[in-house]
């Protein structure tokens, strides 16, 4: 599993683009989606562009990834 986390955030850090911007509460956050361990996972993470540099949030299952970013 970790493999595979290791491998999103290292696309994510080469691209940061390919993750889709979020919309509404949670427009600050952008989440790229793989797959580990036969699941969909997400990868959600913000950036400063300015900067250029790209903070990862959270990552886990697709179920209550969101519900869970909000609390």
């Amino acid at each position: 599993m970790a493999a595979e986390v290791d491998s999103a955030v290292e696309a994510v850090a080469q691209d940061p683009d390919i993750g889709e911007k979020k919309k509404g509460d949670l427009s600050e956050l952008w989440v790229y989606t793989f797959r580990c361990l036969g699941q969909l996972y997400l990868l959600g993470y913000t950036r400063d562009d300015s900067a250029r540099l790209v903070y990862l949030e959270a990552a886990g299952p697709h179920e209550n990834f969101y519900r869970d970013l909000k609390r």
